[in-house]
């Protein structure tokens, strides 16, 4: 039964891919939320909160977009502004948030009640607040050198975006609040480009001041995700590839502007049904069925077809760099016969970390978190979470209360 819906679900994503190469006009006309056509500024704007947007180069010529929440609604509230200076944003600390695999910044602020999101709940406790959006999404599709339509500019996986877009976003932040340190705050993949990123004695691991890991993915031999599973079996990935498909779910405004948000609106039990599929089922209480039409209408954010095939790579494989397919290819790009891999060993003994999981989690599950968690030198304060899924720590309804309530008291621990 399982593999005749993942059947199914292939079935969809391939006739959307398809579509979408040649529709250029949305239809989300037919929908009646006015939040289906606004976004990540214009929901921040639209909740009372003052909004930038900055743009930032990495060192391999990728435009990576930046929304900056600089106070909450009350500027004056919070306990770190301060009414006699001047200049409140430099005594202000930071706090960078990035998404995960597919998702965008808008994760961070999409909640129908500000009070629900963590990039409102952080701006109104008066941090400098800084939300990334990889390469290869619809916010970050720009590049120095190429366009979305060259071979080019598709060529990373989760492994550029920790070496390459991660630290560029954290100097300009730096650059422009005057802080020496950022926090950092990933879900799922944003956990990953962590693990990447903050090697022991790095110049990028002396600007991170605390590493929230929501949902961490590292390993993933034990993925449980009955579509993941069966996608990395298939070597879907390589089949997009052959089709000449550079991008995943990028350009996609028929599933984006129409189908994800029309199924959920007619028939909210499909769409949990189908997320949970994915990415495991938390209770029911746990998302906004109502939300999840304006949710779904900002994601999939796009990824690379490379980054699809490396994360399948790694479901029958350690943590490790990406496998071009020969000897040959391999020793060019690392100087040896295999793929490098990651060791986590290496990551920041100094960096306060911070790790909650999910007991419904099928992408981040109990036998990989359990590998991870003893490696981890300075590993403050862990929860676990046994009622959420791997979406429960971003999208769900109580995850003020159960997750961001200990990042809140963490954050002042240590700022």
């Amino acid at each position: 039964m399982k593999n005749i819906l993942t059947i199914e679900y292939i079935i969809i994503i391939l006739v959307t891919i398809l579509i979408s190469c040649n529709v250029t006009q949305s239809i989300e006309d037919i929908l009646f939320d006015p939040d289906f056509k606004l976004n990540i500024s214009q929901l921040i704007a639209k909740q009372g909160y003052p909004v930038e947007n900055h743009f930032v180069t990495t060192k391999d010529g990728y435009i990576i977009s930046l929304q900056r929440i600089p106070n909450g609604i009350n500027k004056n509230k919070g306990i770190f502004n301060n009414n006699n200076n001047n200049n409140n944003t430099k005594i202000k600390p930071t706090v960078l948030l990035q998404h995960g695999l597919e998702d965008i910044g808008t994760t961070w602020v999409f909640q129908e009640n500000r009070y629900q999101s963590l990039g409102f709940i952080l701006a109104d406790e008066g941090y400098d607040v800084w939300i990334g959006n990889v390469r290869g999404t619809i916010y970050s599709n720009k590049h120095l050198e190429y366009t979305v339509n060259d071979d080019e500019y598709w060529d990373f996986t989760f492994n550029e975006m920790g070496e390459f877009d991660l630290p560029s976003m954290v100097d300009y932040i730096i650059n422009v609040t005057g802080n020496s340190k950022v926090n950092y705050i990933g879900h799922s993949q944003g956990t990953t480009m962590g693990f990447i990123g903050f090697k022991d004695g790095s110049e990028l691991t002396k600007k991170i001041n605390t590493f929230f890991a929501l949902a961490p993915v590292a390993r993933v031999t034990h993925c449980q995700s009955p579509l993941f599973n069966f996608l990395g079996n298939l070597r879907f990935g390589l089949i997009l590839k052959f089709f000449g498909v550079k991008s995943f779910l990028m350009d996609s405004p028929i599933l984006r502007g129409f189908l994800a948000p029309t199924l959920c609106s007619i028939t909210p039990i499909a769409c949990t049904t189908s997320l949970g599929f994915i990415t495991g089922w938390g209770e029911n209480s746990n998302l906004n069925e109502t939300r999840l039409p304006v949710i779904l209408s900002q994601s999939p954010g796009g990824t690379s077809t490379k980054n699809i095939i490396h994360w399948s790579q790694n479901l029958n494989n350690e943590f490790q760099k990406f496998d071009y397919g020969s000897s040959y290819e391999n020793f060019i790009h690392y100087s040896q016969s295999t793929p490098p891999k990651y060791n986590i060993t290496n990551f920041s003994k100094k960096i306060p970390t911070i790790i909650f999981t999910g007991g419904k989690d099928l992408i981040s599950t109990k036998e990989d978190y359990n590998w991870l968690l003893p490696q981890l030198k300075n590993l403050i304060y862990y929860k676990h979470i046994d009622s959420y899924s791997h979406l429960d720590f971003v999208w769900g309804n109580d995850a003020y209360k159960q997750v961001y309530s200990d990042i809140l008291k963490y954050l002042l621990k240590y700022n």
